[in-house]
């Protein structure tokens, strides 16, 4: 005759798998009931003399899992309705143990314990009963053999060794069933270390392709390694650091992100011809130090800092070696914030800008200046903002003073060819605003006056030799 005994006890945490299966942990002890969190009810089926506990969802009224558990000594499972709660959730599993999919009888997973311990094959089902995993346990620990399916089919999805409940030794894994490439390379102690190969996805035909190659050290990329384009071509090469500090607080990437690019890198296009050459921060493991970017033709680009980004000034080239500009960033890969501005080699300006885009087309090989070819760059062009020196061909400074978008504005110094001063005053966006000096080639005085919008106003006294010989009464331009 069939015994039950229903215990609610007020202390299980009943962990999910997969989000949609309800099953014991692994490594749970009965021992360990006691201080989880949660409400099951336990019941014990005797059947033959043969103790079934039965874990069941006291609010839902699904089972959980079951399976025969070990009795003791000269006790027999009708005996065990007279003990203590607290000893029959301790008793140890022993036998071939199932758990459920949430709310059906089909298994998720199953095999067997003893004394406690799982042991022996225990495999893993979908929802529609196929196959999805095989691990051999030996003492409670994996040990051996495990295999990973794709559902619904028998090919291998994950295949490798255990020790000690670790992985270990050779591991392969296949990120689709249709796919060719095999993630592989060797764990010890359940880290990656070595030699590993790994694939990605193109997502321009959706086909796999070996991605990485490259050595771990502690599971983190460590040492010599090589990143390649879809077509095979090399896309980065460099070396890594494994930063175990770094884990102690990994950052939002996630823990992988501590294994960072340090030393000199070499960026490649698809084609294997170099994009970029620098060097990498091993304490962040983002770009810094100089940086050399290439034309897809091999001519050099442009040079400069990164930090990760542009920072600071950079050069840039025409294809034939030319110098364009200068050009420096903030932090930003694009949007420059001064320049030096070159015509045929030559310095003509520098300064603060305004909204100015630099921009590499990697299609069309060719670089932009405010959205245009270089040599077609008008002064409109270029939001000049803020202080402003300015030369003649020669090398020798022509003006000096501040922008406002494009049009000067407050204080200006003008000079001659010969480096001579040769007007001093303000401006009001483009015009002439204020009060106003003008010198003659030698450098001495000749005018002074006021400006107002561009007008000469109130009084205006001319010098000659340095000494006044002059003085006018001007209104809008007209003096007397």
């Amino acid at each position: 005759m069939k015994t039950v005994k229903k215990i609610i006890i007020y202390s299980i945490l009943i962990p999910a798998l997969a989000g949609a299966i309800f099953c014991s942990s692994a490594q749970t002890t009965e021992e360990e009931s006691n201080e989880q969190l949660g409400a099951v009810i336990f019941s014990m089926e005797c059947t033959g003399g043969q103790a079934v506990r039965i874990h069941t969802d006291r609010k839902e009224k699904f089972v959980i899992e079951k399976g025969p558990v070990q009795l003791p000594e000269k006790v027999d499972c009708s005996d065990m309705r007279s003990r203590d709660e607290k000893q029959i959730v301790a008793l140890k599993r022993n036998g071939i143990w199932e758990d459920y999919y949430k709310g059906t009888t089909k298994a998720a997973s199953r095999g067997e314990y003893r004394l406690g311990k799982k042991v022996g094959e225990w495999k893993t089902f979908s929802e529609t009963g196929d196959l999805v995993k095989s691990t051999m346990w030996v003492d409670g620990k994996k040990e051996g053999p495990e295999i990973s399916y794709f559902s619904g089919s028998r090919e291998w999805r994950e295949k490798g060794q255990n020790a000690d409940g670790k992985k270990t030794g050779l591991w392969q894994m296949r990120l689709a069933k249709d796919s060719n490439c095999i993630n592989e390379g060797e764990y010890k102690e359940g880290k990656k270390e070595g030699q590993w190969k790994e694939c990605s996805m193109d997502e321009s035909n959706k086909q796999w392709y070996v991605s990485y190659q490259g050595t771990y050290k502690e599971d983190l990329k460590d040492g010599p390694a090589v990143h390649f384009h879809p077509n095979g071509q090399k896309m980065a090469e460099g070396s890594y650091f494994g930063d175990q500090e770094c884990l102690k607080s990994p950052p939002a990437d996630g823990p992988a992100a501590c294994g960072k690019r340090t030393g000199a890198w070499t960026i490649y296009f698809p084609d294997g011809k170099t994009a970029a050459q620098g060097s990498y921060d091993p304490k962040t493991g983002r770009r810094g130090g100089n940086w050399v970017e290439y034309y897809r033709t091999g001519e050099k680009l442009a040079e400069g800092p990164r930090g990760p980004n542009r920072v600071g000034m950079w050069t840039f080239y025409k294809k034939n070696g030319m110098l364009i500009s200068k050009f420096s960033f903030a932090n930003n890969d694009f949007a420059a914030t001064s320049a030096e501005l070159y015509i045929n080699g030559v310095l003509t300006g520098k300064g603060g800008v305004s909204n100015l885009l630099v921009n590499y087309h990697v299609d069309t090989d060719s670089l932009t200046i405010a959205g245009k070819d270089p040599d077609n760059l008008a002064p409109a062009d270029i939001k000049k903002m803020g202080a402003w020196v300015e030369y003649y061909p020669n090398g020798q400074k022509s003006g000096e003073g501040t922008y406002n978008f494009n049009k000067k504005h407050g204080a200006w110094i003008q000079y001659s060819q010969s480096g001579q001063k040769t007007m001093e005053g303000d401006y009001n966006m483009d015009m002439r605003n204020g009060h106003w000096k003008i010198y003659d080639a030698a450098g001495s005085l000749r005018e002074e006056g006021d400006y107002m919008m561009g007008k000469k106003m109130r009084i205006w006294k001319e010098f000659q030799n340095g000494a006044l010989v002059r003085t006018l009464t001007c209104n809008m331009d007209v003096c007397k």
